[in-house]
């Protein structure tokens, strides 16, 4: 293990400490980077200030993700964890993703988990009145603290679980408000050995192959081919005209075709036996999104706005159709049970 005294934190010293460290490293190891500090973005690349930062001259006088992308490519280390309690640390994971992708697009080949402070456009926020740190510090130092001496274990997804919960409340509680808006939303990042990049905020984000994948592998399955061909004639038939314009029976048409189609294509197509992956399912839910998306649109009267304020999420339809069909499949004589959240409380439209 290696420290970095706060007396000795320029970059120089930083960048050394961080590649030894990396490349002591065997496969057997867990490299685990904690950084609270200030976090800055230039020309679309997140840098972690050290003591001897410069505006005019960032590149020189800050550790770049680029660099540890470098560095953590060399190392021999399978498991990698950041901890990033600093301005817009969604940013530093989302810059060594896309430097990933820049290498030719060969994967890391190793689990990479980034627990950032911040989304990508949001500064962290320090409490040196109540806290005397930063909230993901705060949290995260309560967090070890019991677990280690209680558990004798540190789950990162159940600390993740934890700053989430708490960051909110304590935000309000401490008056830090910009614009409005209560800053801290942590997100946990996973970036998988073979390519793509998980997070709790937004899912998995599948890697465009397998994104194309599923919707040649939909298109051919029993229920688009039968059941969706048939439905979409009523579709053309209801929406085909300009009465039903800006209404809300688009989403109704929307929303119950994705959850029909979910429970189908469990019972005709067996299709919850491929997606129990979270790249599978995310990529397959992106795919019948934008499969029936694409569909309704070309036989509706005019353009529709999707996400509004009380329409329920397509995506948790589809969850929901999806536990409807495998409960189907396993339980054959089961009565019907409908599972969509808010469908019908869908607001005023237009």
């Amino acid at each position: 293990s290696s420290g970095i005294n706060a007396e000795y934190g320029r970059r120089e010293s930083v960048r050394k400490c961080l590649k030894e460290a990396l490349k002591s490293c065997s496969r057997e190891d867990l490299f685990f980077f904690y950084f609270s500090g200030h976090g800055y973005i230039a020309k679309d690349e997140h840098y972690l200030v050290t003591q001897d930062f410069r505006v005019e001259d960032v590149r020189n006088t800050a550790i770049s993700a680029r660099d540890l992308h470098k560095w953590i490519s060399a190392s021999k280390c399978t498991r990698v964890l950041f901890i990033l309690d600093c301005c817009y640390a969604e940013k530093f994971q989302e810059a060594l993703y896309r430097h990933t992708e820049e290498a030719a697009g060969t994967p890391l080949g190793k689990h990479v988990y980034l627990l950032a402070s911040s989304e990508l456009n949001e500064p962290s926020v320090s409490d040196e009145c109540w806290l005397e740190h930063g909230y993901l510090t705060f949290l995260a130092k309560h967090y070890f603290n019991f677990n280690c001496s209680v558990e004798q274990q540190v789950s990162v997804r159940k600390l993740t679980r934890f700053v989430r919960r708490y960051a909110e409340p304590l935000s309000r509680f401490t008056y830090t408000v910009y614009d409005g808006q209560v800053l801290q939303r942590p997100v946990l990042a996973h970036l998988i050995p073979e390519g793509g990049v998980e997070t709790d905020a937004s899912g998995y984000a599948p890697h465009p192959d397998l994104l194309e994948y599923w919707k040649g592998k939909l298109r051919k399955t029993r229920t688009f081919q039968e059941w969706w061909s048939d439905r979409l004639t009523d579709v053309q038939v209801v929406l085909g005209t300009n009465l039903f314009a800006y209404s809300r029976i688009y989403y109704v048409v929307l929303l119950n075709s994705l959850h029909s189609l979910c429970i189908l294509l469990c019972e005709r197509d067996m299709l919850h036996t491929e997606i129990e992956s979270p790249a599978n399912y995310a990529a397959f839910s992106d795919a019948l999104l934008a499969l029936v998306l694409g569909d309704i649109d070309q036989r509706s009267g005019d353009e529709h706005e999707l996400f509004i304020q009380g329409v329920a999420s397509p995506h948790k339809v589809i969850d929901s159709g999806i536990s409807e069909g495998v409960r189907s499949v396993k339980e054959p004589s089961a009565p019907p049970r409908c599972e969509i959240p808010d469908t019908y409380e869908l607001g005023t439209v237009g």
